[in-house]
């Protein structure tokens, strides 16, 4: 964690831009410049909301969410517009246990990049969580119409289909998961499942 506020602290002490590229920085030892510049990679933008984004995923990935929050909140003051920021932040608060404000965010994300698969998935979770079922299927549904092959989509929506009564509808979607993946266990139960208890 040192070699990550060490890089944005000379990030903000140099006022880098994007032309200015990464570095050098004098961040400790070659395994610490080594893991940052590995977490910069991740992100084309520039100046010091590049190094803070990489310390604020850094800090999260170590479950240190509070710390992590306080990098999110910096960024996001500076530019909301950017989906992946949002997110990360949802994640954060996720780790919080801060359910509905996490939501927000993630809804967030989505309206911002509506193309981005997982935002979408993460969203339908946290709407199925939070007993909002026909958003979370709505949500399920977006990611089919641009990924048709996403089984995770498909197994969530099937299940969510039983979970509500609407048996067709999962016994459908199961279907179509076995057309894809012959031997996907959860598939092969959920529609065992449904098929035993009309016993047909």
């Amino acid at each position: 964690m040192a070699a990550f506020r060490a890089a944005v602290d000379a990030a903000e002490a140099r006022a880098i831009g994007p032309a200015a590229g990464r570095g050098p920085f004098l961040i400790g030892s070659a395994r610490a410049q080594e893991m940052v510049d590995r977490e910069l990679a991740r992100d084309e933008s520039g100046g010091v909301s590049r190094y803070r984004r990489a310390l604020a995923r850094h800090l999260a990935e170590r479950a240190l969410w509070e710390q992590a929050l306080a990098e999110w909140d910096w960024i996001l003051a500076r530019n909301p517009a950017r989906a992946a920021d949002h997110f990360g932040r949802g994640q954060t608060l996720d780790g919080l246990g801060r359910r509905a404000e996490a939501l927000e965010e993630y809804r967030r994300a989505v309206s911002l990049d509506g193309r981005s698969v997982p935002f979408r998935l993460q969203l339908a979770r946290r709407l199925w969580e939070s007993d909002q079922y026909y958003q979370a299927m709505n949500q399920w549904q977006a990611v089919l119409a641009q990924e048709p092959g996403n089984v995770d989509a498909r197994l969530a929506l099937a299940s969510g289909h039983a979970r509500m009564g609407q048996r067709s509808e999962a016994i459908r979607e199961y279907a179509r998961i076995l057309q894809l993946v012959p031997d996907q266990p959860e598939a092969r139960r959920g529609l065992a499942l449904l098929r035993g208890a009309s016993g047909g």
